[in-house]
């Protein structure tokens, strides 16, 4: 049961830093973009 909870764990960590590189520059020019607006 221990090894099945490190497998989901490194999983979402792996999920987590896939979320996070991959949608950050669209983030950054939707940021600029609605702060352009303000």
């Amino acid at each position: 049961m221990r090894e099945k909870q490190e497998q989901i764990e490194n999983y979402i960590q792996l999920l987590t830093k896939l979320h996070i590189n991959k949608p950050l520059e669209k983030q950054n020019s939707f940021w600029a973009s609605s702060n352009h607006v303000n």
